[in-house]
């Protein structure tokens, strides 16, 4: 599924504004306990060679933050 979901934000939309509805994945997600899902996400979209951006990584470390997972939330700062 999350797959899906990266392939088709990066066809409809152009990165800058795929990159705002990742990042809204990856809280949303973490808002809903899948923290481990957003990682995947965010590695999905790394091994597909999107540029990074840094409100995913952002958004990220504060949904692994607010599972406790604190010593990984700093290696994606």
């Amino acid at each position: 599924m999350v797959d899906v979901c990266l392939a088709a934000l990066f066809q409809l939309f152009s990165h800058e504004v795929a990159f705002v509805w990742v990042a809204a994945l990856v809280e949303a997600l973490g808002k809903a306990g899948e923290a481990d899902k957003a990682v995947e996400m965010v590695k999905d979209m790394r091994q597909r060679g999107f540029v990074d951006c840094a409100g995913v990584y952002y958004a990220l470390a504060c949904t692994l933050c607010t599972v406790g997972r604190w010593s990984e939330a700093l290696l994606q700062v």
